[in-house]
């Protein structure tokens, strides 16, 4: 219900809804401190390859075991539509953390995948 069917992260309406809750929350406390990274992935065929639907779904589940993997287990982690994917990060000590967080992801999300295609995200 909640659930992305492809990759079975978040879905857009339950990260909307998580983000609407840490926006409450930051507003009753100012010391709660939150953060949102937005990604978009883009597919680099080798020369030119197209790219079969069967292995589009893989790329996209690959995507999303590679997010979960690198955020917390308690961080909301959701494809939005397409190729867009988004996390919100909480009770972070120091609003300048998510730029470590976007590093990291950045370095893991821009490996090239297993399949025939080079994989470039936008975070």
């Amino acid at each position: 219900m909640y659930r992305d069917p492809v990759t079975e992260l978040f879905n857009e309406e339950f990260f909307l809804t998580r983000l609407e809750l840490a926006l409450e929350r930051a507003k009753r406390r100012p010391d709660f401190h939150f953060g949102v990274i937005a990604i978009e992935a883009h597919l680099e065929p080798e020369g030119d390859a197209t790219i079969a639907p069967d292995v589009t779904l893989a790329i996209l589940r690959e995507i999303a075991g590679r997010l979960k993997k690198f955020v917390r287990p308690t961080d909301a982690v959701a494809r939005l539509a397409g190729w867009k994917f988004a996390t919100l990060t909480e009770d972070l000590n120091e609003p300048e953390e998510i730029q470590f967080i976007v590093k990291r992801l950045s370095e893991k999300l821009t490996r090239p995948t297993r399949s025939k295609a080079a994989l470039c995200c936008a975070v």
